[in-house]
């Protein structure tokens, strides 16, 4: 791909403008392109790399642009212009996530850039809050209302009282709003999804040291067992899984890895895997711990790694041969014990043999103890940072942004309690039980972004009050979602296909990946990329803000974090011939002859977290259960204005 087909934009904003009698006599006004006419060819497909933003997973994506017309209105008149426009969504068949596929939500990221229910611009609420009152206001109106609150914020010393209530953020968006929280003295950065891996996020913390996810290799792996991680229809990458599955399924010359899904709803992976077992919604870590009683009292497991690389091993031994029986754990699960002796027998003797937890099995009050419970089987086989295993990845080399000026930690701010934090891990229920009650202490702005809790969450939990207490709510949203009907502010975000971003994917079997979009044309709309907003408003806020916050976009930052990435190859290319590689292929890959990283093991979280899972109501009047699940094509629902 030439340099000149993904640096090529539409220029919607271009001042100057030409008219020309058309066909029948018809007037109409063009907007000329900023690059030069004979870089421009008609009927052209231009295909741009970027990243898919309809999920956390970070596909790679080609995007198809050719040049067409619009309607629009210049100087008060209507009128046609020339402009690049998307027309296809592929998968990139050089990045190492997804290998050229995508999936149905992907290929539907056009419904986004297009959807007719986009926000236009700036607005701020006329009549009382939910009632849809909003007038269009300038961006520069727009941005002094919210310094002027936060500068307020700042002289009263109150940083504190700033939240920021996110969904996942990829890359170094996760790093400026963390960065810009701190600069402001605020420890509130709340991050809430509906289908969340948080609970086996602190689960590893707590076993092996790393608050992140694990990465899980299907592809090598000759038996596994997934702890309601519906991997082949929404839990993570389900593309790259797919890949995985079907190598573990035809790629072994000889052999034919086996899938046992563990979920009490029949998904499409449970309905692709060889065996299906339907327990009982919250006991999938009470069958982890009697597939490791079985695995234990017949000397299945490997001694010689656990002996090496684990701890507090004898103390799990104890209890999961004591308590886990297989006749105890059936009458749990509602499994049969025979099925469970089985199953303990075929993982522990094809290995490597894997484990996967997430998604309905962790979303229980007992998701750390299932998480740990699970991963407890894949050091029972010695299957930390193997192929076939479990892994996390190496530290990623970017380079690492300036030091805060000392004068900018408001000591003050960052002393007071982070809300909503329950046992050192995100309770959403206690952070609106907080913001009811004002205590330990209120809240004054509070940032909505790539998040909407007003759907997501139940009514019972009063958010919708807790919001009409905070004086300013400022919404990022590009729809008016239930959330941002609520907010005083919106200033809409650009779309995925019109921000520079980058994505960490999960960790690859061997090497390190970074995902790099950018906008493959120029804003339809009078949107503004909110990182850049964030950058904007923070040198707005003193000399020493401007010193911490030195970059004029979200683009050259993300080109600093990029310096640390060019030195790991010791090319003697210049960084912008570095760079435009990166841009040219939509990622920066490289391959590493480890595996993953070495960690350690700690089996005490398995037995010394909360074990039994709480349900609302007594059993004898609800005995059933209501198990959600994310929709193949809607995702938590937010995807169905597309």
């Amino acid at each position: 791909m030439k340099r000149r087909e993904f640096l090529l934009k539409s220029a919607l904003g271009a001042s100057a403008t030409v008219a020309f009698e058309g066909c029948g006599g018809k007037e109409e006004r063009l907007i000329p392109l900023l690059v030069p006419e004979e870089e421009l060819i008609p009927g052209t497909e231009y295909w741009t790399p970027s990243v898919c933003g309809q999920c956390p997973a970070g596909c790679g994506i080609l995007v198809k642009t050719m040049l067409g017309e619009a309607a629009t209105i210049v100087q008060g008149k209507p009128a046609r212009v020339k402009v690049r426009q998307a027309k296809k969504i592929e998968g990139n068949p050089d990045h190492p996530l997804n290998r050229g596929k995508l999936c149905a939500r992907g290929q539907a990221g056009l419904n986004v850039l297009y959807n007719p229910d986009r926000l236009h611009g700036p607005l701020k609420r006329t009549g009382t809050r939910g009632s849809g009152q909003y007038k269009e206001i300038s961006w520069e109106d727009a941005l002094t209302a919210v310094i002027t609150q936060l500068r307020d914020l700042n002289e009263r010393n109150d940083g504190h009282k700033l939240l920021f209530f996110s969904g996942d953020l990829p890359g170094h968006r996760q790093v400026l709003v963390e960065r810009f929280l701190r600069a402001f003295g605020s420890p509130n950065h709340f991050v809430h999804e509906l289908f969340s891996d948080q609970m086996v996020q602190h689960a590893n913390l707590l076993t092996s040291g790393e608050k992140a996810l694990a990465g899980y290799d299907v592809e090598n792996a000759h038996y596994v067992i997934s702890f309601g991680a519906s991997f082949l229809e929404t839990w993570r990458s389900p593309v790259h899984f797919s890949l995985g599955f079907g190598n573990l399924r035809q790629g072994q010359s000889g052999f034919r890895g086996k899938l046992v899904q563990v979920e009490p709803r029949l998904s499409l992976t449970a309905a692709n895997a060889d065996e299906w077992l339907p327990v009982t919604p919250g006991t999938e870590g009470v069958l982890a711990m009697g597939l490791a009683n079985v695995i234990l009292r017949e000397d299945l497991h490997d001694r010689e790694f656990v002996q090496a690389r684990c701890r507090n091993f004898d103390d799990f031994r104890e209890v999961a041969v004591a308590e886990y029986g297989p006749q105890t754990v059936s009458e749990v699960t509602g499994l049969a014990g025979d099925k469970i002796v089985r199953i303990a027998r075929e993982f522990a003797r094809h290995r490597p043999a894997l484990v996967l937890c997430g998604d309905s099995a962790t979303a229980h009050s007992n998701g750390v103890f299932t998480a740990a419970a699970a991963h407890a089987l894949n050091a029972l086989m010695g299957n930390l940072g193997q192929p076939g295993g479990m892994s996390f990845a190496p530290t990623l080399p970017f380079a690492q942004l300036p030091e805060l000026p000392r004068s900018l930690v408001v000591q003050s701010g960052q002393d007071y309690p982070a809300l909503g934090q329950e046992n050192g891990s995100p309770n959403i229920t206690k952070l609106a039980e907080q913001l009811n009650s004002g205590q330990p202490y209120s809240i004054d702005v509070l940032f909505l972004y790539e998040s909407n809790p007003l759907y997501s969450l139940p009514a019972s939990l009063r958010f919708q009050e807790a919001l009409e207490k905070i004086p300013l709510v400022v919404s990022f949203s590009n729809f008016m979602d239930e959330s941002t009907a609520m907010s005083d502010l919106i200033l809409p975000d650009h779309t995925f296909l019109e921000s520079w971003w980058d994505s960490i994917p999960d960790p690859m079997v061997a090497g390190l990946t970074v995902g790099l979009a950018q906008p493959v044309l120029n804003p339809i709309f009078n949107t503004r990329s909110t990182p850049d907003v964030l950058l904007e408003v923070a040198r707005a806020l003193g000399e020493d803000w401007q010193t911490a916050f030195p970059w004029d976009n979200f683009e050259e930052l993300l080109r600093h974090a990029g310096q640390g990435l060019h030195r790991v190859g010791a090319s003697d290319d210049k960084f912008a011939s570095f760079w435009e590689e990166v841009l040219a292929s939509g990622k920066w890959h490289r391959e590493s002859s480890e595996y993953g990283q070495e960690f350690f093991f700690d089996f005490s979280p398995a037995i010394s977290t909360s074990r039994e899972p709480v349900f609302s109501g007594a059993k004898a009047e609800f005995p059933f259960h209501l198990h959600l699940y994310q929709s193949l094509t809607l995702s938590d629902g937010r995807g169905a204005n597309q």
